[in-house]
């Protein structure tokens, strides 16, 4: 199967409800929606409703979760869409939001539960229930992305990952993150950025995944310093939702490095919005990277993002990246509940063997003694 298939795309102020005919088209009768709880209260979702009682079109909602998926609410979840015979699956909300929505549209049509497909024990069911993802916070790129992050019973970060997760629509509806706060739009916000900036520069980076990933890059240096300052601009938060989802189909094609690993280390500890920590993870390791790599390959990747940002060479590229943190109102700090994390634990994390891939992939070598060292700089952070 085709795994870097970008899916159907609708976008503009005003578009979710044209949900409802795509589902009438899909002959879906039972929806289940599954949205962030912020969403699922604004009264944004009404004119979808509307749209679908039109249609006799049947909707369970549910918006009961918060923080990141876990495996024992998965389970909840699909016992419910299963009791109410849905038969089509809409997200609506941030990364987790849209994972959950993608992890019930593929378990639905089997006879298994999510747990069976954690970290890739077993083969996906060949094709999921019509389904439509509609990111709101423009961070994670998972409406176009075959990964969905969850925690295993055990509290580990891990994912259920195969293309028949993709939806077969993604709506860009920019009305529904106008609300996203400042801090919480560049916190997303980075994490898009950082797709990119990863996928275009890892070990694994070529010539698909980085056209995806410097368009993103280009889109998102321009709009997202405009949605932090003002989150009414939709045509910056139309930008951020279109470069986020190419910065999840360039992920989707190579992965990222390891920003990515600290982040999903850190997780891992104790409770971190994930775009923060991988924002800081990324400036920690950047000019370290930057500094050590030799091989001209790397280098070439490393120039061309320089390239596609206007910065005067990739050896400068660590500085452009603290000024456009600063522009985006990155605090590098850690919240309350790092405030005396047990380091020789983050380490670990970091060696264990479900988050190799990440290091791996990373353009210079992330060695034991290189570990040890960030976790060294992560805990000289100031404590929010």
């Amino acid at each position: 199967m085709e795994v870097s298939s970008f899916p159907a795309l609708v976008a503009g102020p005003g578009t979710l409800t044209r949900a409802a005919s795509f589902f009438k088209h899909n002959n879906v009768s039972n929806l289940f929606l599954l949205s962030d709880p912020f969403i699922q209260n604004s009264g944004l979702l009404e004119p979808l409703h509307k749209a679908c009682e039109n249609e006799n079109i049947t909707i369970t909602s549910f918006s009961d979760f918060s923080g990141e998926p876990k495996l024992e609410k998965m389970t909840q979840i699909i016992e419910i869409a299963r009791a109410h015979n849905c038969d089509g699956v809409l997200g609506v909300g941030g990364g987790s939001a849209l994972d959950m929505a993608k992890i019930v549209s593929i378990t639905l049509v089997a006879d298994r539960p999510a747990d069976d497909y954690w970290m890739m024990a077993t083969p996906l069911p060949p094709k999921s229930l019509p389904s439509i993802m509609v990111p709101t916070t423009a961070g994670t790129g998972s409406e176009s992305c075959s990964t969905n992050i969850i925690s295993n019973r055990d509290g580990h970060k891990g994912w259920i990952w195969g293309p028949e997760t993709k939806p077969d629509l993604i709506i860009h509806d920019p009305d529904l993150s106008v609300s996203l706060p400042p801090q919480l739009t560049g916190w997303c916000g980075m994490d898009a950025f950082i797709h990119a900036f990863e996928a275009s520069t890892n070990r694994y980076a070529h010539n698909s995944a980085r056209g995806y990933g410097h368009q993103a890059l280009k889109l998102i240096t321009k709009a997202l310093p405009r949605a932090v300052a003002d989150g009414s601009d939709l045509e910056a938060r139309q930008e951020m939702l279109l470069g986020s989802a190419w910065a999840g189909a360039a992920i989707d094609q190579v992965g990222t490095a390891v920003a990515h690993h600290i982040s999903h280390a850190m997780a891992s500890l104790a409770p971190i919005h994930h775009g923060h920590a991988t924002a800081i993870g990324f400036e920690i390791t950047l000019d370290w990277i930057v500094k050590g790599i030799t091989d001209p390959i790397a280098i070439e990747k490393f120039e061309s993002i320089a390239q596609t940002l206007n910065v005067d060479g990739y050896k400068n590229l660590p500085q452009f990246v603290s000024n456009f943190m600063d522009e985006c109102q990155i605090e590098r700090r850690l919240p309350a509940n790092f405030s005396d994390f047990d380091k020789q634990a983050l380490v670990e994390q970091l060696l264990a063997d479900h988050t190799q891939s990440m290091r791996l992939a990373t353009s210079r070598e992330v060695t034991e003694e290189a570990i040890k060292e960030i976790v060294d700089n992560l805990s000289n952070l100031p404590v929010m």
